[in-house]
């Protein structure tokens, strides 16, 4: 039997989390997790907001500390964090910690970073990983967590985060996924706010929960690509910002497909006899592989010039597997079945 590409072994390894498979995908983008416990691998940065010019230093935090950005308790502005709990200043309506809001990265490992924090200031911080993409990682994953003070300032002066992916040249990486800009108040989509009965500092701060982006390297398979995660304060210097990260096949526990531009679903699942997967833009040429859980291929489907097609259970026992759909330009789309 054929072995499951790339990026479906990270998801297998990912729904598994057990210790060893979560090291055998950090072995393919060593550390870029944080699970050495260390920013081995990461260069971190500092400047002021609004516009920051980015200064190379040591980490705020060499080892990490462990310890969430609070009101008072945490001045530090590059942190990383391995015990799991509550992030602080994330409220539903009724006021109570919003369960979505976690310190690490559901699914993602042991470890997760976060930078900025909750004290006001001109700050702004960066960190960034260079990955030499091959057929390891070319499947690749990050994910974030935003947690931002809105002041209601124009839009450069807004506390902001964003996530980059640049090629070896130094030029962004093209594509939906290859970047995102948040300026709290203004392209915020995702973002919840905080009822105004919420303690200081996060009556007015906003968030969005973690949320994981799956992007297909393959394009760039022998070179070095550079992700970067950035968070400034607003440019008064009396709002703050923060954001918790990971990367790598940091997927969230029961993640059902990771979107690559044209996103999947699939009902009814769990099925017993046939499914069907619906895509958000049709598909004129593709082919539709399904792996086990041991990441071989048992199942096959060519696609043509359309928006869906069924999946037959045929001999295929009771189980999970995963989808992958291919085109000559890369990874469409992923996801998960269920036969029962």
């Amino acid at each position: 039997m054929k072995k499951l590409f790339p990026l479906i072994s990270t998801t297998v390894l990912i729904l598994s989390l057990s210790k060893n498979s979560y090291a055998q995908l950090q072995n393919c983008c060593a550390n870029v997790g944080f699970e050495d416990s260390t920013w081995t691998g990461w260069q971190c940065f500092t400047g002021n907001a609004p516009m920051p010019t980015w200064t190379l230093g040591a980490p705020f935090t060499p080892l990490g500390n462990n310890v969430p950005p609070g009101a008072t308790t945490n001045a530090n502005r590059q942190t990383l964090l391995w015990n799991q709990g509550q992030a602080p200043g994330c409220f539903l309506p009724n006021g109570s910690p919003d369960p979505c809001a976690t310190l690490i990265c559901p699914g993602g490992g042991n470890v997760s970073a976060v930078i900025g924090n909750c004290q006001t200031g001109y700050a702004a911080d960066r960190i960034s990983y260079a990955l030499a993409v091959d057929s390891c990682n070319m499947g690749f994953y990050y994910s974030y967590m935003a947690v931002l003070e809105d002041p209601g300032h124009d839009s450069l002066n807004q506390p902001a985060f964003w996530v980059e992916l640049f090629d070896q040249l130094g030029n962004l990486i093209p594509g939906p996924n290859c970047s995102y800009y948040v300026a709290v108040g203004y392209n915020d989509s995702g973002m919840v706010s905080n009822p105004v009965t919420s303690p200081y500092p996060w009556t007015y701060a906003k968030y969005k929960c973690w949320t994981t982006i799956g992007v297909d390297l393959s394009p760039y398979l022998g070179t070095t690509v550079t992700l970067t995660y950035s968070v400034k304060d607003c440019g008064y210097g009396g709002h703050w910002g923060c954001a918790y990260v990971d990367a790598c096949g940091s997927a969230p526990l029961g993640l059902e497909q990771i979107d690559f531009g044209n996103s999947s679903t699939i009902f009814p699942n769990p099925f017993s006899t046939t499914a069907t997967i619906t895509f958000s833009q049709p598909i004129e040429k593709a082919e539709c592989n399904i792996y086990n859980m041991q990441g071989e291929e048992v199942g096959q489907y060519v696609i043509h010039s359309s928006a869906s097609f069924v999946i037959r259970r045929d001999n295929l026992p009771v189980g999970v597997y995963f989808y992958q759909i291919l085109s000559s330009e890369g990874i469409l789309a992923t996801g998960k079945l269920v036969i029962q």
